[in-house]
């Protein structure tokens, strides 16, 4: 980042301002150091020089300049100058930020996020709230409402976060997202399934948001607020998949299993239930276990349910014990023989389930590289490639 903007072609103007930072530079004054600092950093009317730009902000920064020392913290963290070293960024980040240096403080509320330290994440958001930024005055709420990485939940406060967005006007969608949330499950204010929709519609149609999809959905899945339709809700759900979000693929999956609204389809119930469970949805897995287990819509296959029910089991589904107890009994009454002596040939039933487990698992591998990529990732490239890898272990096909 720099406060100059981007590099431009040197002009007498800008070599003069130059100049004159460097002479009073030099006589001390800190002021002049860091926008000197500035010049060097961005090639601004002297050629760029990211070694002397340390040089000039490290004086400033030293004298207790604050935005000299974020520039100082960001030449540390990206090599800019000398050596990354985050510990030496995150130094000069705090210092600015304790001057309440409104960059510095959201900067490291993220750096601190991204560690895993989300108590310290917190008090720099709530700083950079206090001065208005609504990115922090979001994560605030959002702490508050999900008591997050230790964070004591506060529901009253989340919700003076969000409405306090909305009555600003912001544009993230995100506030009536949480809002919605609010006043389904009655935190922090009265349960109103009405209010619930219209936040989760403003959420939708006025700001885009892709994550308010499924809440939408439920809500014409169920009624919720809103005259029921199943149709449109299939529509949003199917909209929200363009990430593998788990929660729809399932909530797909129950509709055409249980016939609800359409038309009974267990063979397409199967396959969103096979792409909820490559994102690791305990029920999702479940219920696969189940149909494998006693060969509803699928071949009844006790390998396979159980390779399902562990899964879901690990997920923290209680019920699943029980069943793999059930199939593992049935195993035995046949007298089933062990999987790694029945791997002979790719004919026998049982070499088969193994490959499908080889193969749900470099799926399921495949799909959480693309959810982290749509998740963090600001580079389309990577996240066409990761989408690539996913047709090209079929994961799309008959949906």
């Amino acid at each position: 980042m720099s406060f100059f903007g981007k590099k431009k072609k040197i002009s007498t103007e800008k070599t003069e301002a130059y100049l004159d930072y460097k002479k009073q530079a030099k006589k001390g004054d800190v002021t002049a150091q860091f926008h000197l600092g500035e010049c060097y950093y961005n090639g601004t009317g002297v050629e760029q020089n990211r070694e002397k730009a340390l040089k000039w902000y490290s004086k400033a920064a030293a004298a207790g300049y604050p935005e000299a020392q974020y520039m100082l913290g960001e030449c540390w963290e990206k090599g800019h100058g000398t050596l990354r070293n985050k510990e030496t960024a995150i130094h000069w980040y705090t210092l600015s930020a304790k001057q309440g240096f409104l960059y510095a403080q959201t900067h490291l509320a993220y750096m601190y996020s991204n560690k895993g330290n989300h108590q310290e994440s917190f008090r720099w958001h709530c700083a950079a709230a206090e001065q208005g930024d609504i990115y922090s005055i979001k994560w605030v709420g959002y702490y508050y409402l999900f008591g997050r990485g230790g964070v004591k939940k506060n529901y009253s406060e989340a919700v003076k976060c969000f409405q306090k967005l909305i009555e600003l006007g912001q544009e993230l969608g995100d506030a009536n997202h949480y809002m919605g949330i609010c006043y389904e499950h009655g935190y922090g204010v009265e349960k109103d399934p009405e209010k619930a929709f219209i936040h989760y519609s403003d959420a939708v149609f006025k700001y885009g948001s892709l994550d308010t999809k499924f809440e939408l959905a439920k809500c014409y899945e169920d009624g919720f607020g809103v005259t029921q339709n199943i149709n449109y809700a299939i529509k949003l759900y199917e909209k929200r998949l363009i990430t593998n979000h788990a929660p729809s693929n399932y909530a797909l999956g129950q509709i055409y299993y249980a016939g609800k609204g359409v038309e009974k389809d267990i063979a397409k119930a199967v396959s969103y239930f096979q792409r909820a469970a490559l994102a690791e949805h305990p029920d999702a897995c479940y219920i696969l276990g189940y149909l494998h287990y006693s060969g509803i819509g699928v071949s009844q296959d006790y390998d396979m349910a159980v390779f399902y029910l562990r899964r879901a089991k690990e997920k923290g589904n209680e019920e699943a014990a029980e069943l793999i107890a059930k199939c593992n009994a049935e195993k035995e009454k046949s007298n089933t023989p062990n999987r790694a002596a029945t791997y002979q040939t790719h004919d026998d039933p049982s070499s088969r389930a193994l490959d499908e487990q080889m193969r749900m698992q470099e799926q399921h591998e495949t799909t959480r590289k693309l959810n982290d990529i749509t998740t963090f990732s600001t580079n389309p490239d990577e996240v066409d490639a990761a989408r690539k890898d996913l047709y090209d272990l079929g994961f799309y096909n008959n949906v």
